[in-house]
């Protein structure tokens, strides 16, 4: 959803498709590094968690606005 978020004329803000891009991606980066190096895993979430926090209001209030 972040990567059509980047869309040109999309309703959404491109600030918001980079932070759920970024978000996204060091989860998904979690993953395999956990198995790895788990305190470097848990860390990667400890950065992306906040992140979960200020993305998913963000994008129910512009989906709020857009319906």
């Amino acid at each position: 959803m972040s990567a059509v978020m980047l869309r040109p004329g999309s309703a959404f803000p491109r600030w918001l498709a980079l932070v759920g891009l970024a978000t996204h991606g060091l989860d998904l980066l979690h993953g395999p590094l956990a198995l790895i190096w788990p305190r470097f895993g848990s860390g990667l979430m400890m950065i992306a968690g906040p992140f979960y926090l200020l993305w998913f209001p963000a994008v129910g209030a512009c989906l709020w606005k857009a319906a």
